[in-house]
């Protein structure tokens, strides 16, 4: 499975046996004969054809590969910046997001604006970094792989900063654009293996460390709420008679901020579902303690008289 790298052939092979309404596809073959043949320019005159015929409905599968063999032309000719726009405009024309050949495309938009002269340098891995040329497809693999080693370095490195401790509530913004980041990686990783199975599982990590970091947070706040509340009942003495001490202004202003702030990072975690890929209820005991400790606040500003 490992050199299922060659997902750059995804990208542009196959082209001839998908269905692609009224297009000719006699053309399309002939395109790809061209660009097998090094024929780039006839190769890119077939596809403005067959390109402006699809401009009626931009998010296909068809779009998308055929501006990935644009792209893959370009690329060829070594024109860098053109084919990492096409390579760019090729991933997001397809209907989802994380089919293969999307992320292949959007991989190799990335891994052309990471090269320097169309060479990717690593930044990982020991010994001597040598460039790996990307405008032939049988190097683009080994690049590849280079860039998504580099790139898992970079977030593995990320998600210890962004969760370490102390936890706090201000991190979840960090752990969405950590996330969203991620998904770079997963990019690479199709491009390089195929598969996207150790982003899965930094996600799986990410995921396991951000439940946590909110468990930290929430059962902080939830201590700090109770250790006012309690300190709010004590009795003291005032002139000859007894009342409860109460809360004080300063108390008051911190009882309804932690209201105001569990009430927005129960959005956020609702939220993180998503951007973490986790399953529905995976932070179900995160939602209901930070609604538990919204309501033990607003009570406790509810019950107590400020003095």
């Amino acid at each position: 499975m490992r050199r299922m790298g060659l997902a750059i052939v995804v990208v542009v092979m196959g082209m001839a046996g998908v269905a692609l309404g009224e297009v000719d596809l006699g053309v399309m073959k002939e395109a790809k004969e061209n660009m097998d043949e090094g024929k780039y320019e006839e190769c890119m005159a077939k596809l403005g054809k067959l390109l402006a015929h699809t401009s009626s409905f931009e998010k296909t599968t068809e779009r998308g590969k055929l501006l990935a063999m644009k792209g893959e032309c370009l690329l060829r000719q070594k024109q860098g910046q053109a084919a990492q726009e096409v390579f760019a405009a090729s991933a997001a024309a397809y209907p989802t997001k994380d089919a293969k050949e999307a992320a292949v495309s959007a991989a190799t938009a990335e891994l052309i604006g990471k090269s320097k002269e169309l060479t990717y340098v690593p930044t990982t891995g020991e010994g001597e970094k040598k460039g790996i040329g990307i405008v032939e497809s049988k190097d683009r693999v080994a690049a590849f792989e280079a860039m998504f080693r580099d790139l898992l370095a970079e977030r593995q490195t990320e998600m210890k900063n962004v969760l370490k401790p102390p936890p706090a509530v201000v991190q979840v913004a960090a752990i969405e654009e950590f996330a969203g980041k991620a998904r770079g990686v997963s990019n690479a990783e199709v491009a390089a293996t195929g598969e996207d199975k150790q982003t899965k599982a930094l996600m799986t990590e990410t995921a396991a460390a951000t439940k946590k970091c909110l468990n930290g947070t929430i059962t902080q706040m939830t201590r700090q709420v109770e250790n006012i509340a309690t300190e709010a009942d004590k009795m003291v003495t005032v002139g000859k008679g007894q009342r409860k001490r109460g809360i004080t202004p300063t108390e008051k202003n911190t009882l309804t901020g932690m209201a105001t702030t569990v009430g927005k990072l129960t959005t956020t975690i609702k939220g993180l579902v998503t951007t973490l890929g986790t399953d529905a209820d995976y932070f179900k005991q995160e939602l209901e303690d930070a609604a538990s400790l919204k309501k033990k606040a607003e009570d406790a500003v509810r019950r107590h008289k400020v003095n």
